[in-house]
């Protein structure tokens, strides 16, 4: 069902040429609008949620906060404002083909897209400095080559979304004409530059999907462990769809004059890439809370079925307490952390030790001191942070 009203004069002109044997309908157009409605209010119920498990967690758990956090909860703010401006684009005929629109809701239909054109450089450049952040406090402790590539990572996005914020900015002269051309002025081919940007985001979120993979693949845990650290991290292959999608609409969008309906999907794609990187970056520092929630969680289940149990047990016959079978619960492993550790090398003894055997033969071979990632499951006492951390590990190789 289209947004617009019945009541529209038969007179009103089509705000572009029907295709041959297409009759404009202004009552009941072919509309995606509902589609996209219910995917926008699925975006903010998820970043909402584990934004605020974030907040939560940082506050009252870890106690620990930074950089990563204060721009994540800005690209939350932004993502909510952004989609509040595409909201109103419905009434204007979002998610219906041009030709079902009255020319009269163009203008406006177009003064909201550049206001949308304007915050998603700004957004999506917020969302993924915070996660070059994260990557930083995860995988670089030192001024490595990582850590050099993160940073060269980062000037490079901010540069090109700052370029973006402007060239968006100030595509128009007067700035006007960007919604209304029937103003005299001067207009950039801006259409010809959205396909440009929608590839640059595809391999950059592919760079930010392989980087946190290869060196997660290092590390020294199982295979077992890996996988399930992976998957946190494998949340960017949505970006990296969203991003995809970004490229065939731009595509699609630049041979096409079916603005109402190709450019609002390409600006939906932007919303999905720019959620999936804010859903990237929560879940990255919500291992703690799952582990103590999912926890209590599991043990009011326990208290609940073990009552259920207790009005079974009244008809069974008697068994003594010793010969009662008792299962201890155990703290769930199913999250995992890096944590800060501190390594002591291994020394071998000396000639001169109490233990030293001299009928065995040593040979000791060292190596060089290197970083290495350590892996630890982390506990409630020694772990100071709660986050994951990348560890100097000063190690020495001993050969016996």
């Amino acid at each position: 069902m289209g947004v617009i009203s019945t009541d529209t004069p038969s007179n009103v002109l089509p705000g572009l040429p029907p295709p041959p044997g297409t009759v404009p309908n202004f009552v009941n157009p072919y509309s995606i609008a509902g589609s996209l409605k219910a995917t926008n209010i699925l975006f903010i119920v998820l970043t909402s949620l584990t934004t605020l498990a974030r907040i939560y967690t940082k506050l009252f758990i870890i106690k620990s906060y930074g950089w990563p956090d204060y721009t994540i909860v800005l690209a939350w703010l932004g993502l909510i404002i952004r989609i509040a401006v595409h909201w109103q684009n419905y009434q204007y005929g979002a998610g219906i083909h041009q030709w079902d629109v009255p020319i009269t809701n163009l203008v406006s239909f177009a003064k909201v897209g550049y206001t949308s054109e304007v915050m998603y450089p700004i957004v999506l450049a917020i969302t993924k400095i915070s996660i070059c952040l994260q990557f930083m406090n995860i995988f670089t402790p030192s001024y490595t080559r990582k850590y050099r590539l993160i940073q060269g990572f980062i000037f490079l996005n901010s540069s090109l979304f700052i370029a973006s914020f402007f060239i968006a900015l100030l595509q128009c002269n007067p700035r006007a004409r960007a919604w209304n051309r029937t103003i005299p002025g001067t207009c950039l081919q801006y259409q010809h530059f959205i396909p440009a940007i929608s590839i640059f985001n595809l391999v950059s979120d592919a760079f930010m999907l392989a980087f946190p993979i290869f060196c997660i693949w290092n590390l020294q845990m199982s295979r077992e462990r890996k996988v399930g650290v992976l998957l946190i991290f494998l949340i960017g292959i949505l970006a990296l769809v969203a991003s995809i999608l970004f490229v065939i609409f731009s595509f699609l969008n630049n041979s096409s004059e079916d603005n109402t309906f190709v450019l609002t999907q390409v600006g939906h794609c932007t919303v999905g890439e720019t959620s999936a990187g804010i859903l990237v970056g929560n879940f990255i520092c919500l291992p703690r809370f799952f582990r103590i929630y999912l926890s209590k969680i599991k043990n009011f289940l326990t208290i609940f079925s073990w009552g259920r149990r207790t009005n079974r047990q009244t008809h069974e016959s008697d068994t003594p307490l010793d010969q009662r079978k008792y299962t201890p619960k155990s703290e769930s492993s199913n999250y995992v952390e890096l944590e800060d550790q501190h390594v002591r090398p291994a020394y071998p003894p000396t000639y001169d030790s109490p233990n030293f055997n001299s009928t065995a033969s040593k040979v000791v071979i060292s190596s060089p001191p290197k970083a290495q990632t350590s892996f630890n499951e982390g506990n409630h006492t020694s772990d100071r942070n709660g986050v994951w951390r990348s560890v100097l590990v000063e190690q020495d190789v001993h050969h016996v």
